[in-house]
């Protein structure tokens, strides 16, 4: 059964008026309620994607994760439903902008101030988020989405899929006869995985979360990633054991406090990494806002030194484009799926890297770590991914 198309009326109030992308797992559709007249945006999946539980539970659990957490930087969620299929649907906010892979892409290496101001909305989002105890566990640009503001302001950053977050303290049912939270094989996105998150899923907790903002925000600076590898093992590898090269050698006009708070985000041990979400974002307080967000204290005492192929957005970089499900294909800085991939459960692709879930295909290629780009792919198999954008 074909998922709906426009003209067609789901659930008896959601009228759909164009499919924003679609791919082998399943619809991302605008869609108008017929009775408030706003549009939404519906994340439908595919009728024979519904019947495998892993990706059926995951789907649900980003609904439900979403719902519970009330955050201006956290992507919301309207309502659920079921398709006469049997598919289920999420409704969410349709939002205008790029998320910041797409701003990298576009535009380079952001302004210093322009990065520390969205990682401080991340912060803001991810504190509400753990203190509900979930860990979202997949942080990376193309998961990270700017709302513009009126005026010229900075854009408002909110957090996308939590299809594989974590809850911290899962309920009885969610724990297995060995007391671990079900289904605890590696999930995330190589490039921004942390150490303990490649060792033992099972024991991430906030500050995994903050050394993949570490990543993030390397990434934004420089156009590179801290750790890159020929090879998928040789990626996670260099994770395990190598220090990452310092900001200021990727990017000499940063601050020094800005190298010393990337470089204790970036620590292998969890406890060494800043305490907590809201303690990060207190240290990024350090910075100026040219858009006039406002700090929240000053820099860290003594620093010193399956979804489809893009319909895309294609407005002027920072005037504001349409979310769409992004590209599954590899590219620059990406490691391709593989077969492998698609046998464990791969759950996410994008340009900048899949997520894997149960594990990393055995000998996965990668690619320097450039900025993602837009490609287009032939793959019809791309995970499930944010679609609550347009």
């Amino acid at each position: 059964m074909q998922a709906p198309g426009p003209g067609e009326v789901i659930a008896e109030k959601f009228r759909i008026e164009r499919v924003l992308g679609q791919g082998g797992m399943g619809v991302v559709l605008a869609a108008t309620h017929l009775q408030l007249g706003h549009e939404v945006a519906i994340k439908c999946l595919l009728p024979e994607v519904a019947q495998q539980p892993e990706t059926l539970a995951r789907f649900v659990q980003e609904a439900r994760t979403c719902a519970r957490l009330r955050s201006e930087n956290i992507v919301r969620v309207h309502d659920v439903g079921t398709l006469p299929s049997g598919a289920p649907f999420i409704v969410m906010e349709l939002l205008d902008g790029l998320d910041l892979a797409e701003h990298l892409a576009r535009r380079g290496p952001l302004p210093i101030d322009e990065v520390v101001g969205y990682l401080r909305d991340v912060c803001e989002g991810l504190a509400v988020a753990h203190a509900a105890g979930i860990v979202h566990r997949d942080l990376k640009p193309s998961n990270l989405f700017v709302v513009p503001r009126p005026s010229g302001a900075r854009g408002t950053v909110k957090i996308l899929d939590f299809g594989i977050s974590k809850l911290l303290d899962p309920p009885p049912a969610a724990v297995d006869s060995l007391g671990r939270t079900a289904s605890n094989g590696m999930l995330g996105t190589p490039y921004y995985m942390a150490p303990e998150q490649i060792l033992d899923p099972g024991s991430v907790t906030g500050q995994t979360d903050l050394w993949s903002l570490g990543v993030v925000l390397v990434e934004l600076c420089s156009g590179v990633r801290p750790f890159v590898g020929d090879t998928a093992p040789a990626l996670l590898g260099k994770i395990l054991s190598e220090q990452p090269v310092p900001l200021r050698v990727l990017r000499p006009d940063a601050p020094a406090w800005l190298e010393a708070t990337v470089a204790r985000c970036l620590q292998k041990d969890p406890s060494r990494r800043p305490a907590s979400a809201a303690a990060l974002a207190r240290e990024l307080g350090g910075g100026s806002d040219p858009f006039g967000a406002t700090a929240l204290g000053p820099g860290p005492a003594g620093a010193s030194g399956g979804w489809p192929v893009a319909v895309g957005p294609t407005s002027a970089p920072g005037s504001g484009g349409s979310h769409a499900p992004d590209s599954g294909g590899s590219g620059p800085g990406g490691v391709p799926p593989g077969p492998s991939a698609e046998a464990s459960g791969a759950w996410s692709a994008r340009p900048s890297g899949p997520s894997w879930a149960g594990g990393p295909p055995a000998g996965s290629g990668s690619a320097p770590g450039a900025p993602p780009r837009r490609e287009a792919s032939s793959d019809p198999e791309l995970p499930y991914d944010e679609a609550d954008r347009r």
